[in-house]
């Protein structure tokens, strides 16, 4: 897979923002995410440039199309399995998110220690969640937490929190074996 590409403004427009996730009392943050918008992906090694619209469905920045053009003379099923798609979401999902923050907020909020309260820990599960992440192992990273304990804590904050996915809380729902939730 290749980690190589460039992400560029899309044709349309973004969306109006939406908030996603909890309001955090202490800090009076919450995370917003425009309601649609294109990226232009740029894949110099491949010689490809793919544009995505998307849109937020609620939970997470879904694909809603997705055109790949080669530069040079087709687009070989070898490249198709090179675009790294969560990657890119990921990095989306990053930039939008950060560029929507109240610049006077963010840096009030980053003169705290670090934020461990539960509205914290729920945007920062949504944060994971909605840019293709794996919340729970950033939960567990974030706090130094065990799996177990992480499970135990996420389930307290989902209950004041409700958190997305339909395996929101990890080890309530053990379909499919991935760290999604």
């Amino acid at each position: 897979m290749t980690n190589e590409f460039k992400l560029a403004q899309g044709p349309k427009k973004d969306g109006p923002l939406l908030p996603f996730g909890p309001l955090d009392p202490e800090t009076g943050l919450t995370c917003h995410i425009p309601m649609e918008l294109s990226r232009r992906v740029l894949y110099p090694a491949l010689n490809l440039e793919v544009q995505i619209d998307c849109i937020f469905s609620g939970e997470r920045l879904e694909i809603e199309r997705l055109t790949i053009e080669s530069k040079s003379s087709y687009v070989a099923s070898r490249d198709l399995t090179q675009l790294a798609l969560p990657q890119v979401m990921n990095k989306v999902v990053s930039t939008v998110v950060l560029e929507a923050r109240d610049i006077e907020k963010q840096l009030k909020s980053t003169l705290l220690d670090k934020p461990d309260g539960p509205a914290f820990l729920a945007q920062l599960y949504w944060f994971e969640f909605v840019r293709w992440g794996s919340p729970r192992a950033l939960i567990m990273s974030y706090m130094g937490w065990s799996r177990a304990n992480a499970n135990f804590h996420m389930k307290k904050i989902n209950k004041l929190f409700p958190l997305p996915g339909t395996r929101s809380i990890a080890g309530v729902d053990s379909q499919r074996g991935n760290d999604q939730g």
